[in-house]
């Protein structure tokens, strides 16, 4: 038999398998979770079909490396190490290639791979949402938001990275939340192998990644009491404490200039003007008489950046049917997020661990959603870099709605 057909078949046998898994606990969950992965693996044939979706730039970008490194991997190319040039091409690139090693290169598994890990993202973003505290019921909206959202289906149908990137930075949130929730260093340890792994797909998010590390340790950190003899020298801790935060920022600051040379520029302004010039192409863009002259400018014209990013397309700028589309499921978005901005303050209220993973949530995904905003110009791009960050606001807009709900049904002054 065809090893790609044995592919396929093992990529489809494995889908029924966690279908069935879930199933024995959560009937309703294994319901969405095969809707899901069915409707993108037909998404999936159509474009590899008829090409339903313009991305052919990119397609061949990564499947195109994902060919060479799989010759790679087989032996036939032995002088050339397709490895030799780390990017986020080559990574997934090399990701995909070790797929094709096992279930065959074509287009189709490619996509069915996709197809698979965005499926995936169904059942993780539950999982991170019963975690922090959200009910079962409330937990299946957000899991049939991403099951049945077109845009989310329509990427998980394409040969790109954003269907990896994004079921890893669920894995990398769930397993610090745990941190948090549980004072485990081990979940911190393994959060922190899964970032590794991430930072190769795409290098920008190395920052955020780094920053809200460092935010975790320090969290579980302060809050362990330092004794020697039975006295407690809680002064090393807050000293320690200082030291992280100042590694943190050079840290930080060194991998910033990394990323800035990786594209050919010297200083951090040129670095923004290009990636802005360079994003405001396409058919899509929006906020294309814009200029960055100064740092000042980032930062004045970031909230409007923010607004189109997270927010866009809108109604009454929709210039075609598939522009509408795109623009009425950007108001689910905006619904979490205005709910989510109008109750935080029923935050303040929880308990300080509690407290705690809701604000490193929040401020996790505003961080990510605003880093991408800067430099996006396209809608097209801003929902595929958008997506792997709302989520996050979905699970905690849905945690207040419990709190509030629980609040009203009891008379409760609140309940933790």
């Amino acid at each position: 038999m065809d090893i790609q057909l044995i592919g396929i078949a093992n990529i489809i046998a494995i889908s029924l398998l966690i279908t069935l898994i879930i199933w024995r606990k959560n009937i309703t969950l294994s319901i969405i979770f095969a809707s899901g992965i069915i409707i993108r693996i037909l998404t999936s044939v159509l474009q590899d079909k008829y090409k339903l979706f313009p991305y052919d730039w990119d397609e061949k970008a990564f499947y195109s490396t994902a060919q060479t490194m799989y010759e790679y991997f087989v032996g036939r190319m032995r002088v050339y190490s397709p490895m030799e040039n780390i990017n986020s091409v080559t990574s997934y690139g090399g990701f995909l290639g070790g797929i094709f090693y096992f279930f065959g290169n074509t287009t189709i598994v490619a996509r069915l791979s996709n197809a698979f890990f965005g499926s995936l993202i169904i059942l993780a973003v539950n999982r991170l949402a019963v975690n922090i505290g959200v009910s079962k019921d409330r937990a299946l909206y957000v899991s049939a938001i991403i099951a049945f959202t077109p845009s989310y289906i329509v990427y998980s149908s394409l040969i790109m990275r954003d269907m990896i990137i994004w079921i890893l930075l669920i894995i990398i949130v769930i397993q610090w939340v745990k941190t948090i929730k549980y004072n485990n260093y081990f979940n911190f340890i393994i959060g922190l192998v899964v970032a590794i792994i991430l930072i190769p797909f795409r290098k920008q998010y190395v920052l955020i990644l780094a920053l809200f590390a460092m935010v975790v340790f320090m969290i579980v950190w302060f809050r362990k009491d330092i004794k020697y003899s039975n006295v407690r020298i809680n002064s090393i801790k807050y000293l320690s404490i200082t030291c992280l935060l100042i590694i943190t920022v050079m840290i930080s600051y060194q991998l910033l200039i990394l990323e800035i040379s990786r594209w050919g520029n010297n200083e951090i302004m040129e670095y923004f003007v290009s990636q802005l010039a360079w994003r405001a192409q396409g058919g899509s863009a929006y906020l294309t008489t814009l200029e960055y002259t100064s740092i000042f400018d980032i930062i004045l014209y970031t909230p409007l950046k923010f607004v189109h990013f997270a927010f866009g397309p809108f109604l009454w700028t929709s210039s075609s049917p598939l522009v509408l589309l795109s623009a009425i499921e950007s108001l689910i978005g905006t619904y979490f997020f205005v709910y989510l901005l109008l109750n935080y303050k029923h935050v303040l209220k929880m308990d300080l661990k509690n407290k705690s993973i809701i604000i490193f949530i929040t401020l996790f995904a505003i961080t990510g959603l605003i880093m991408s905003a800067t430099i996006d110009s396209n809608y097209g791009t801003a929902m595929r870099h958008r997506m792997i960050f709302m989520p996050l606001i979905f699970v905690v807009a849905l945690l207040l709605k419990d709190k509030i709900n629980y609040k009203i049904a009891t008379g409760n002054k609140y309940a933790h």
